[in-house]
């Protein structure tokens, strides 16, 4: 599943919840891109992260230039949820609520199967 929503004024926080509470639960790659759609909030982002199913082996998603991705955003990042992920590619350029905190927590939840990063 690749969906791309960079730079739409008109999508928000609803967008990414309607699509976390409908993935499809043998999904096995999701790439989403929200590049300066600047109204995904902190809680949008964490229900995405906690609705990936277990099937997952690549993610992709791209929060860049969003002004509301925190440390809390990040750290909610459960990619431990997705059992069998092989390949994480997250990028946050441009998040500049974004701190260590955030990215010490995220390092922690790793998958050990994961053979990029």
């Amino acid at each position: 599943l690749s969906l791309s929503m960079c730079v739409c004024k008109g999508i928000g926080a609803e967008t990414l919840d309607a699509l976390a509470r409908g993935m499809p639960p043998e999904l096995e790659s999701l790439h989403y891109d929200a590049l300066n759609t600047r109204s995904m909030t902190d809680a949008s982002v964490f229900r995405l992260f906690h609705n990936l199913p277990p099937t997952l082996r690549n993610l992709t998603v791209r929060l860049a230039g969003l002004l509301d991705v925190t440390s809390t955003t990040v750290a909610n990042v459960n990619v431990t949820t997705a059992a069998n992920l092989e390949i994480l590619d997250l990028n946050f350029t441009g998040c500049e609520r974004l701190g260590d905190a955030g990215l010490a927590s995220l390092a922690k939840g790793l998958s050990t199967k994961l053979s990029t990063l």
